[in-house]
């Protein structure tokens, strides 16, 4: 009888010592989101004033401290890709669209860094996708419309920058596209 007791003291412990211990990781994970907030607002202030490596650290900063900080990768993607390093921005950008699958800038951005690295193949896969979830985004096809573009695939090129038109976002770029596609389609 005794040793029962013994267990079931040690059992009430151990269950007590186990909800002490889930209530502070809870608490120190709520801690973790605010430094990530304050890290990010950090570099977005940063990025403001033009300290683009202040503002690197501060959102490499929100990340360490929040993993799953959407924001801070879409936003060091941003930068990089101002860089020119375009491999670190497809870091960003593509573990951004691996933490949510579903949002439109992670994945117009995606696609324009694939775009500069003459990847047009993927990039037109996430520019669809991100067309899919806003249909209404004229400036998705604009960029679709420079991957045809760039391809060599002129009916593309005018139905997508037709589709930007349509959408309220011509310009003088768009219309450029359009005219040479149908210029090289022999279709005036």
């Amino acid at each position: 009888m005794k040793r029962t007791e013994k267990v079931r003291g040690f059992l009430r412990f151990f269950s007590a010592l186990s909800a002490i211990f889930l209530i502070s990781a809870a608490s120190f994970a709520v801690g973790d989101k605010e430094k990530a907030k304050e890290h990010f607002n950090a570099g977005l202030t940063a990025s403001q004033g033009g300290n683009t490596d202040e503002a690197i650290l501060g959102y490499q900063a929100a990340i360490a401290e929040d993993p799953a900080f959407l924001d801070a990768y879409i936003n060091l993607g941003a930068i990089y890709f101002k860089k020119n390093d375009f491999q670190s921005a497809l870091t960003m950008y593509r573990t951004a669209t691996e933490k949510d699958a579903k949002n439109v800038t992670a994945l117009s951005n995606l696609a324009n860094v694939e775009y500069e690295l003459k990847r047009y193949v993927e990039a037109e896969g996430h520019l669809n996708a991100a067309i899919g979830l806003s249909p209404k985004d004229a400036s998705l096809y604009k960029d679709l419309g420079k991957i045809h573009f760039a391809k060599r695939d002129y009916e593309e090129t005018v139905k997508a920058a037709s589709k930007c038109h349509e959408l309220g976002g011509a310009d003088q770029f768009t219309h450029y596209m359009q005219g040479k596609s149908y210029q090289k389609l022999e279709k005036p």
